[in-house]
């Protein structure tokens, strides 16, 4: 007996879901491990702790961007930064203008 066709959108769906899911962990799933890595190395019984081991979510990564690279949710836009604005702000312009005429003509 063949599947109907609902019963075959059905599958296909589940089929695109479940393949979404697999790809998903495949690209989160090495960043957990290294998070993870890092907390068994540096968090354990053996050794001093570091003072992210301490945090509410404990991720080195966060860690070492912010205290050895001073990285972090908007610090980087400081006033001497303005230099590389003002380079970077004809290419903006010119994506922001195609953007609106792309938008302009598909609306219309």
């Amino acid at each position: 007996r063949h599947p109907t066709t609902p019963q075959l959108c059905l599958l296909k769906s589940f089929g695109l879901v479940l393949l979404a899911v697999l790809q998903c962990c495949a690209v989160i799933l090495p960043f957990v491990l290294f998070q993870y890595y890092g907390h068994i190395s540096f968090c354990g019984k053996d050794v001093n702790p570091s003072p992210w081991c301490q945090w509410r979510v404990p991720l080195p990564y966060f860690y070492i961007q912010q205290h050895y690279w001073d990285v972090g949710f908007m610090r980087y836009y400081q006033w001497k930064q303005v230099p590389n604005f003002l380079l970077a702000t004809p290419m903006f312009l010119l994506c922001l203008y195609s953007l609106l005429q792309g938008a302009i003509q598909m609306l219309s």
